[in-house]
């Protein structure tokens, strides 16, 4: 298979045993598929097409999938592809991607691809960077491999990594003008940017490891690397899952998990805070999610349950107050192999919900019926 080849799938349809709503599994558990991380934007404005991960072609590449047909097309044929660090423009023009060393941008119309950027090879590029939503800028955090713990050792052991201290930076990317500055560089293990949407003047970036041992999990610093600030230290027994932007740039989002002296969660609730005043706000009580984020105009938010007794897509509906199962993601968020850039991932198969530009769809990764694969769902009737 080469870029551009156009393979035969045959999507499969499904009722959700508990929920009653139908689900559709875009790709085969055959071969390990997964859509790119919960942050970016995969799912066409038409909800036309979803670009995902794959190694259908024997080594993993990008490609898209036709929701009405079930045909996959190949997008990319580098290697040491990094498949769930992709994001697609607004405007269905442009793919931004990673491989282990490179930031590529893609012109899906014509599949040309031109290099914006190339990792020094000192250095370990985190395996998920930021990229904003009209594809212009792009925030990478790059570890120093003389401080890096094997990824095999590390999987399941972040203490491990944390304990190193090791020597991170930020680096942004300027996709257009093709340059890039270094706006951060200390002996601290970072993780996670994301540049503030609409106005791009905020990096938001979060201390990683171990939440019973990082300080303080979110932080926010400007674009130049000045002005780094916590905007809301974590309380004892205290974690927050993953933040995230709300898409006009007005807060930041997330959830904060509360625990007792035994380590039983007694609060979870999805907070936010505004970018005006800093100030934290309890939204509504909540499941414990992994991973969430909410749609475009804020009214909803998808999170992905962790707790193996509610295996369920939840949306938190802001305006009744009310948290809704969608459907059973039963994910056994597995470990996968992924021989291209050497490392076992364990992002393959977490659900990393998200919702589609009009909130009107749902996509989802799970490996409950073998490998990896990309599922996505129709709340039409919810919005």
């Amino acid at each position: 298979m080469g870029q551009g080849t156009v393979v035969h799938n045959q999507i499969f349809r499904y009722n959700d045993p508990d929920t009653g709503r139908e689900v559709l599994r875009l790709t085969s558990p055959e071969c390990l598929s997964t859509h790119p991380y919960f942050y970016f934007n995969c799912i066409s404005r038409d909800n036309r097409f979803v670009v995902f991960g794959s190694d259908l072609s024997g080594s993993r590449r990008l490609h898209k999938v036709d929701v009405e047909t079930g045909d996959i097309t190949q997008l990319t044929q580098r290697e040491k592809m990094v498949v769930y660090q992709a994001c697609l423009s607004l405007d269905d023009q442009t793919l931004v991607y990673a491989t282990a060393s490179q930031v590529v941008r893609l012109d899906l119309e014509t599949l040309e691809e031109e290099v914006v950027y190339t990792l020094g090879p000192e250095w370990w590029a985190n395996k998920t960077f930021g990229v904003t939503p009209d594809c212009t800028y792009v925030a990478q955090v790059q570890m120093h491999r003389d401080d890096l713990i094997p990824r095999d050792r590390y999987q399941g052991n972040m203490a491990e990594q944390w304990r190193v201290k090791p020597r991170c930076r930020l680096v942004i990317i300027d996709l257009l003008n093709k340059s890039s500055q270094v706006v951060f560089d200390q002996k601290l293990w970072v993780a996670h940017p994301q540049v503030r949407p609409i106005y791009k003047d905020k990096l938001m970036f979060c201390h990683e490891g171990p939440g019973n041992l990082i300080d303080s999990r979110i932080w926010l610093m400007d674009m130049d690397g000045s002005n780094i600030l916590c905007p809301r230290p974590h309380k004892q027994r205290e974690s927050f899952t993953h933040e995230y932007w709300y898409a006009d740039g007005s807060a930041l989002g997330y959830v904060a998990n509360l625990r007792d002296e035994n380590n039983k969660t007694v609060e979870t609730s999805i907070r936010k805070i505004s970018m005006d005043t800093m100030e934290e706000t309890v939204v509504m009580p909540c499941s414990f999610y992994s991973h969430c984020v909410s749609n475009r105009d804020n009214t909803m938010i998808v999170g992905d349950g962790r707790d193996p007794q509610r295996p369920y897509i939840f949306i938190s509906d802001l305006r009744s107050g009310k948290e809704i199962p969608v459907c059973r993601h039963d994910s056994n968020w597995g470990i996968y192999h992924d021989p291209g850039i050497g490392e076992n991932i364990n992002q393959d198969a977490h659900p990393h919900p998200q919702f589609s530009q009009d909130g009107t769809k749902i996509v989802f990764n799970s490996d409950k019926e073998g490998k990896p694969c990309v599922y996505m769902t129709d709340i039409s009737d919810l919005i």
